[in-house]
Formats: structure tokens, sequence, C-alpha cells
């Protein structure tokens, strides 16, 4: 296997991380970060004595985004803790590619992995016809040319896109078995499959969460950087945010806390909108009502029994973070 540089870049980044989650503060900008946010990515238990104030003030010094030994998405983000005004800004979060003219635009299609597909994959058409070069459909599944991807330790990867013969459905066959094994993947794991501009095909992995297999970070990482928080004016600190499906960031830009209104009453009736910013990624609508509201606490001080627009009668309750939804109050519907 031929081993390369990492790319990770904006596109991959928000290809790979999960909905609703993966925005990034600008270096410079001035964020609060929340310690209970973080420690909840690190698996520490969120208990009233928890020894840190609920959120820190800092300003971003560096964003770097990379992928880990398990090649999982990440950034590493340095915090100035404080609102200093003379912090010096280092390096920036990598831009995505632009495509030129003639170029087709970045793409991408994820899958979650089921039972069989540690076998082969199988994949949704609509994605395989978007993402993968066409199949030669003069050629039968064994002659169909190999495809060779990317993976995003830079390792290059060989597959084979085939039609069942059964169904017709798309699946990858050869090199799939060895792929799976290599990055030990299980069952309700992601791979995302993307595109560059230039006809580079890429392979990512999101994980279902920090579970056994795939542990998140140290416990102690979220109790350190509290500590080095709560020094006002202390030398910058690193903390390490995944995009997976169970985190929510903890970074949250300064300007969103802040126009958050500072109380809801229960019963009040609620409009989130679920990637208000995020251009790349469709914006969605949920209404719901107020349940609680927790004046003591500033992560995931709302429950709220959410109702997406236009269902029946089923409700779910879910408690919010900081930053990963904009909310707004409205009125009941007549």
């Amino acid at each position: 296997m031929e081993v390369q540089p990492p790319v990770v870049d904006c596109d991959v980044w928000f290809a790979c991380a999960a909905p609703y989650s993966g925005r990034l503060p600008a270096v410079g900008s001035r964020v609060y970060y929340f310690p209970h946010g973080h420690a909840e990515q690190c698996g520490v238990p969120l208990t009233p004595q928890f020894p840190y104030r609920h959120c820190f003030p800092c300003t971003v010094t560096q964003l770097v985004v990379s992928v880990d030994g398990a090649d999982e998405i990440h950034a590493t983000i340095s915090l100035q803790p404080g609102d200093r005004d003379d912090v010096p800004h280092r390096r920036a979060v990598p831009a995505g590619c632009s495509p030129g003219p003639d170029q087709r635009e970045f793409c991408f299609f994820e899958k979650q992995l089921s039972l069989s597909d540690v076998f082969a994959l199988t994949l949704p058409e609509s994605g395989a016809n978007d993402v993968l070069p066409p199949l030669q459909r003069n050629l039968n599944a064994a002659d169909q040319p190999l495809l060779f991807i990317k993976d995003l330790r830079g390792v290059r990867w060989k597959f084979r896109h085939v039609l069942s013969d059964h169904d017709g459905r798309h699946l990858l066959t050869t090199g799939w078995g060895e792929f799976v094994v290599a990055k030990r993947l299980v069952y309700g794991d992601s791979v995302v499959f993307m595109r560059r501009p230039d006809g580079e095909l890429l392979l990512g992995v999101r994980r279902r969460g920090p579970d056994g297999s795939h542990p998140g970070p140290e416990s102690s990482h979220a109790t350190t950087a509290a500590r080095l928080a709560s020094r006002r004016w202390s030398l910058p600190f690193d903390v390490t945010y995944y995009p997976r499906v169970s985190t929510d960031e903890f970074v949250v830009r300064r300007e969103v806390v802040d126009a958050s209104p500072a109380a809801f009453a229960p019963g009040v009736p609620v409009r989130l909108l679920m990637n208000p910013d995020d251009t790349r990624r469709r914006t969605e609508m949920v209404f719901g009502t107020v349940r609680a509201d927790d004046s003591l606490r500033a992560w995931r001080k709302l429950e709220l029994a959410k109702r997406a627009r236009g269902s029946g009668g089923g409700r779910s309750t879910a408690t919010a973070g900081a930053g990963g939804l904009a909310i707004a109050s409205t009125r009941p519907s007549r």
C-alpha cells in the first residue's frame, strides 16, 4: 500500500463530521469554553460536584484539523484564557479546494454499516453514481477496473465496484474486507466516500461513538483544560474536539452564547435551527416546548420536548448543549 501525507481540509472535515456538529471557531475569534461539554466528550460523568465554573471566556489562537490513529477527524483548538486583545494568532484551518471552471464540485456520500456490510459493502445508488467513476456496463463484475481510493491517513486502497447479479445493487467487493479489518470497523460505524474537484477519491471513517471499541480522549484532558482555563492570564492550552454523533461543540463563538435568551419558562414553544450558519449542509427546523430550564447551568441547561414540524403527536425529550443549536421562542400555532 502506498502511503502519502494525510489529506484533511474544510471539505473533508464537514463531510466526515456527524450531522449537526463540526462548527469550528475562526482563529482570533472570542469564544466560550465549556468544560462540561469537553468532559462529556471524554466520558467524564457530569455530576453537580464537577469542580469548575460553567464556561470560560477565551480567544482562539490556533486551529488545526487532522486525523488520529483510528482514522477519526478531530480539531486541535488552542485557547488563550481571558479577554486579552494582544493574543498572537498562529495557524488557521486549511481552506477547501475551489473548483475551476471545468471541474466538478467536491461531493460525498456516507453509508452506515450494517451487519452484512462487513463482507461486501452495499452502496446507495445515488451516492455511487454521483461520487464514484461510472461502471463499464459492457464488462462483467470480475473485469470491472479497480478503484484506487486514499484514506485520510494517506494510505491508498484498492477496491472493485460492481453491480450485484441478483438485484443490481452497487457493491464494493475486492479489498473491502481488508479495509474493514485494518480500520476495525464495527456495526453502526459509517464510511464517507468523497471526490475532490480534481477527481481524487477519498474514504473517511465516522465512528459511532466513544464506546469500548473506539474510546474517546483521555478523561484527564478535560480536567487539565478546565484548570488552565480558570487561570485567566495563563498560557494557551489545547483541547481536542471530535465531531461525533454523541458529542456537541464545547468551544462556542461568544456572540452565539451572548445572543441566547437568558431564560425560558416551562411550556414556552421554541424553534430550533439545526446547522443555522453552515452553508455546506441543509438547515433543518425543529419545533418543541421547554420542559425545564436550569438557571444554574450553562451547558445543557434546557430540557426540551421536541417534535419535527408536520409530524404526528410523537415527542422525544432532549437536552441542548451550548452552541450546537440556534434556539428562538415562537408563538403557539393556531
